[in-house]
């Protein structure tokens, strides 16, 4: 999870939205703290004889705060994927323009596919997040301490038993944090193993037929398929083991309420309404409890998007212009070499030695020589 620190130079520039977002967050949690409280004075006041007028206040005020929530969470939701699609696309400009300008040695060493599937479906899982699961961590944590401050105000002692199931259900979470990250670094790998098997096959498919190798490819194309299949089950696996737990704990939460808030009531230690209202705080803390794991996985989902996508934004190129460089008057087309000597790296004899090579512009000049003698070298070393 630590590698989505890194997305923080992309969000800076959208700090206005983001903060508008969370003061709508803030807003939105305000008034859905409200209503366990509206319900409780309903019970414990309107429901007697005369209170007609009391109802039909507190049924305005429902209504009216419904509304108000709704334009509430729009703004927020616009505000949101304004800003997580705007990180999206600069995401996928810096990723371009760096591999535009990363050497030669890069590409040759890295696969297309690999590099499409960073591009596309790494930045799409970044996206999400931040569009969404960033937005989620943030309701549920201002929910959460919204939520056990009512409770323990409340009832300090029915407070303490209704959240024991957080505690196992937290470590839970957590332990499933540490593994998925590493689960969807894995389907992201296979995933760009896979677009590169496609991106081969599609592209040599003339050479493929030439040889016969349909067969070859299919069961190479397989085997890449079979193996992102595997990471998929793995992770659908984890969180189906997860999410039983998950709702077995918040139920725990609601039988607590109701046994020892249904002792109280009955002693006197507190009214109907008091108990409706803290199960229903109780049943607001559930919601955000059980989307927790979602948002981990979404969480560890981008973390791993982070990671391969940084992997290619962090890589320098090997050739770097020095202080002062002069800057090239406009270019005419002359090409020309003196004395070049050229060897690939972990090579130990020259690829090119001494070559000295004018070319006018306008001139037809071509390169003649043995496979292996340094043409394709030689033409490469003209962007150099």
């Amino acid at each position: 999870m630590k590698h989505l620190w890194k997305l923080r130079v992309y969000l800076r520039p959208y700090l206005l939205q983001v903060t508008l977002a969370i003061i709508c967050l803030l807003a939105i949690t305000a008034i859905s703290l409200t209503v366990p409280e509206v319900i409780q004075r309903v019970i414990d006041e309107g429901l007697r004889p005369g209170q007609a007028d009391f109802l039909a206040q507190a049924a305005l005020f429902l209504l009216g705060i419904g509304v108000l929530r709704a334009v509430l969470v729009y703004t927020q939701r616009y505000l949101s994927e304004y800003t997580s699609q705007h990180i999206a696309y600069d995401l996928r400009n810096a990723l371009y323009d760096h591999i535009q300008h990363l050497p030669f040695t890069f590409h040759d060493h890295s696969q297309t596919g690999q590099l499409i599937s960073r591009c596309i479906e790494d930045v799409r899982s970044i996206q999400a997040f931040t569009g969404v699961g960033l937005v989620e961590l943030v309701r549920m944590s201002l929910l959460m301490i919204g939520i056990l401050t009512l409770l323990f105000a409340q009832n300090a002692r029915l407070a303490a038993i209704a959240v024991l199931p957080l505690i196992p259900l937290i470590l839970l979470t957590t332990s499933f944090g540490r593994r998925i990250g590493s689960l969807f670094l894995a389907v992201d790998n296979a995933l760009g193993e896979l677009s590169s098997r496609l991106q081969e096959n599609v592209v040599g498919a003339q050479v493929v037929r030439a040889f016969a190798r349909e067969s070859y490819e299919i069961d190479r194309f397989s085997e890449a398929n079979r193996s992102l299949y595997r990471a998929r089950v793995n992770i659908n696996s984890q969180w189906a083991q997860v999410m039983p737990t998950t709702h077995f704990l918040v139920a725990s939460g609601t039988i607590l309420i109701l046994f020892f808030g249904g002792r109280m009531v009955l002693s006197g230690e507190m009214t109907l309404g008091e108990v409706v209202a803290f199960n229903s705080y109780l049943l607001m803390l559930a919601a955000p409890a059980q989307q927790l794991t979602w948002v981990v996985n979404t969480a560890g989902e981008a973390s791993a998007g982070v990671q391969r996508t940084f992997e290619v934004l962090e890589l320098q190129p090997e050739i770097q212009s020095p202080a002062g460089a002069v800057i090239l008057p406009q270019l005419r087309g002359r090409v020309e070499f003196k004395n070049l000597c050229f060897r690939y790296a972990r090579e130990n004899t020259s690829a090119l030695e001494d070559i000295s090579l004018t070319v006018e512009p306008n001139q037809l000049v071509a390169l003649i020589g043995p496979t292996g003698s340094g043409k394709t070298s030689l033409v490469n070393l003209i962007p150099r």
